[in-house]
């Protein structure tokens, strides 16, 4: 059995489901008591705490899954499978014992199990041992997408259970997770060449920002963002990395076109009033097609919060206008207005198109959920805030004192 509990899916279990399931799980507990002595208990075996730790993902029981899939291990100590599974979950959760859970794993079985290695290589600190873990998941994720296809070709393919409970192409499976993961390889080569570079510039005592990055660490990853692509035309993951790389090396317009080559995939521009008077004329007679092209695309899953705030600092860094990044941070207000990092972001982007009043007030939200938050004051969040809090009262100084003397003028 592929064992896939580690990742946190939100499957359409009905209530009834969940009721029979706690039925079976109750034993007709509520009945009078059997004359005679008990009963000995029926022993849980360990592939039935890991249905178990299933059914407590399926439902966000993060707490009960965990429960469940440290009994089984301690059942079978020695099940690969499951020491897989109870890792990898540790690791999604950010739960302190998946390094330990995670290196017990990989001795367990050194050569299955890309995922261990995929978690082991975002949890290392050094940056070597992170890339080395990653190839050895990237390698073995080609052999299991390799034995996927060969299996599917021969009419014996596999499936796995998706989000809605139906099932789904293990191909199509790895093939994602795959591109994904090459993604992630190239990100951290990024990261690498980067500290390596400020590292250098910090020994020669230069002041000034450090562009460019080594031609060979560019093509490489030039090279794996193409492969990633090839996987998954419809991912936008390769495209705001490649956006990413030519900033940091200093190619500052192959960086934007490549961001919104990577947007054009997800983002549903609003147009600012000037572009809807001039559209207004073309578009009278196909409201109703376009209509339906509206509710298509609403219907398209986003990328995750994580990703889009990324694209925000990129869009903030590269984009003379601030139209689409306030457009990407306020769809992600409206998914949580309790995070005070989006609200921070927005200020700034107020800030950056001289909106000064909507980024005083944004800023001024995004201090108040930290203060609730009891973020203490030794975060660096809170001199940022500060920094940018004076920037916005001298712009609004100036401007205050710009609109007064053109008044004496006239």
């Amino acid at each position: 059995v592929v064992l896939t509990v580690w990742v946190r899916r939100k499957q359409a279990t009905t209530k009834a489901g969940m009721t029979k399931a706690g039925k079976k799980s109750s034993g007709g507990s509520k009945g009078k008591a059997a004359a005679g002595p008990r009963a000995p208990a029926q022993q849980v075996s360990a592939a039935d705490l890991y249905m178990q730790a299933q059914i407590a993902l399926q439902y966000d029981d993060i707490d009960g899954a965990k429960k469940a899939l440290r009994l089984a291990v301690k059942l079978e100590p020695t099940n690969a499978a499951l020491l897989d599974a109870y890792a990898c979950l540790l690791a999604e959760v950010e739960d302190p014992g998946a390094l330990t859970a995670l290196q017990q794993a990989v001795e367990a079985s050194p050569q299955s199990g890309h995922e261990k290695y995929m978690y082991l290589a975002q949890l290392e600190e050094d940056c070597d041992k992170a890339l080395s873990y990653s190839n050895l998941g990237l390698g073995l994720l080609h052999q299991r997408l390799h034995a996927a296809k060969t299996a599917a070709a021969s009419g014996a393919a596999t499936s796995t259970g998706g989000d809605d409970g139906d099932e789904v192409d293990e191909v199509a499976v790895l093939t994602q997770a795959l591109s994904s993961a090459l993604c992630t390889h190239a990100e951290m080569l990024v990261q690498k060449a980067v500290a390596e570079r400020d590292f250098a510039a910090g020994a020669s005592q230069q002041e000034e920002p450090v562009r460019g990055l080594d031609a060979s660490v560019v093509q490489q990853v030039e090279a794996m963002c193409a492969q990633s692509k090839e996987l998954t035309a419809k991912s936008p993951e390769p495209g705001q990395l490649l956006a990413s790389l030519y900033s940091q090396a200093g190619r500052q317009e192959e960086a934007l076109a490549a961001l919104r080559a990577s947007m054009d995939l997800w983002f549903k521009h609003t147009p600012d009033s000037d572009e809807e008077e001039n559209k207004e004329g073309d578009t009278a007679g196909e409201g109703g097609s376009a209509m339906e092209e509206d509710e298509e695309e609403e219907e398209e899953e986003l990328p995750s919060q994580e990703f889009r705030v990324e694209c925000v600092k990129l869009l903030l860094e590269l984009d003379e206008t601030t139209h689409a990044a306030t457009e990407v941070l306020e769809t992600l207000i409206e998914e949580d207005d309790s995070n005070p990092h989006f609200w921070h972001l927005l200020g700034l982007a107020f800030y950056s198109g001289h909106h000064y009043e909507e980024a005083l007030e944004a800023v001024g939200k995004s201090s108040t959920l930290m203060q609730q938050l009891r973020i203490p004051r030794s975060d660096e969040t809170w001199a940022e805030m500060e920094d940018l809090t004076s920037a916005i009262r001298e712009a609004m100084g100036v401007r205050a004192a710009e609109a007064g003397a053109a008044g004496q003028k006239s």
